[in-house]
């Protein structure tokens, strides 16, 4: 498969989700991937953090990106108040 066939089939996968979604649901969706997305970085960093030896940062690395999603969230919001 090249690039431009995988490139056709995530195109025609986000038109069929964008057509499911309610009217404004675009930003519910924007705001579920940058949290799935700071969820995975935070558990990454957590897990390297625990093989580094310094497993009890991983509340703080995961405070912090919650924290990072609350002002994306609270951004965004506001921007479009």
């Amino acid at each position: 498969m090249t690039s431009e066939h995988e490139h056709d089939g995530a195109e025609r996968l986000y038109v069929r989700i964008r057509r499911r979604l309610p009217p404004g649901g675009e930003d519910e969706l924007n705001e579920l991937g940058a949290a799935i997305v700071f969820a995975v970085v935070a558990a990454v960093l957590w897990l390297v953090a625990a093989a580094l030896g310094s497993a009890s940062l991983g509340p703080v690395i995961v405070g912090f990106f919650a924290v990072m999603w609350l002002l994306y969230v609270a951004l965004d919001y506001f921007s479009t108040a």
